[in-house]
């Protein structure tokens, strides 16, 4: 395929969609118990939310994965445009969490738990750039972490860890690697 554009961020994209439909519901899009099927699934874009697991599921999220599931590269989202989807920007107001309060007691901590949420959401917006950016910044130290404690002898403590986190080699070694 020489004429083919090749790897980039439309398909980084599709996989993002890939992926956030096998985390709302435990299985992937295509998926078939015949390999066949499944290869020609994709190839097609072939997917539904039909199963019952969909039902409890907002529409904000299919309509993002369905964006992001488009077979034309040039179709599909941007990772901007992906990134401003109602999906990342949902504000929760007090009339969309008035019927949770109402059937929970004031002293139940589930209310308290909401109450908390909601003074938060609207003094803190939900940022979906910064959220990505320090899930990433968190998977390269668990990686680099990972590729460490193999040259470790012993196991390592979290309490101790909280108490003098530069005691232990391995953990001075990643965190002066980020400087």
């Amino acid at each position: 395929f020489d004429d083919a554009d090749g790897y980039g961020f439309s398909c980084d994209l599709w996989a993002c969609g890939v992926v956030m439909y096998t985390l709302l519901i435990g299985c992937p899009p295509f998926w078939h118990r015949k390999q066949m099927i499944m290869l020609r699934n994709i190839m097609e874009g072939k997917y539904t939310f039909n199963s019952p697991e969909w039902q409890d599921i907002s529409e904000a999220p299919k309509d993002l994965i369905r964006k992001l599931l488009v077979l034309n590269p040039n179709e599909r989202l941007t990772v901007d445009e992906a990134l401003e989807h109602p999906f990342f920007n949902i504000k929760m107001f007090d009339q969309d969490i008035a019927p949770l309060k109402r059937t929970l007691s004031a002293c139940s901590s589930k209310f308290n738990q909401i109450s908390k949420l909601a003074k938060q959401i609207k003094v803190r917006p939900f940022n979906a750039r910064k959220n990505f950016l320090y899930a990433i910044l968190v998977v390269r130290v668990v990686i680099r972490l990972l590729q460490l404690l193999p040259c470790s002898t012993g196991k390592i403590s979290i309490q101790l860890v909280k108490q003098d986190p530069y005691r232990h080699k391995i953990l001075r070694k990643v965190s002066e690697s980020w400087l």
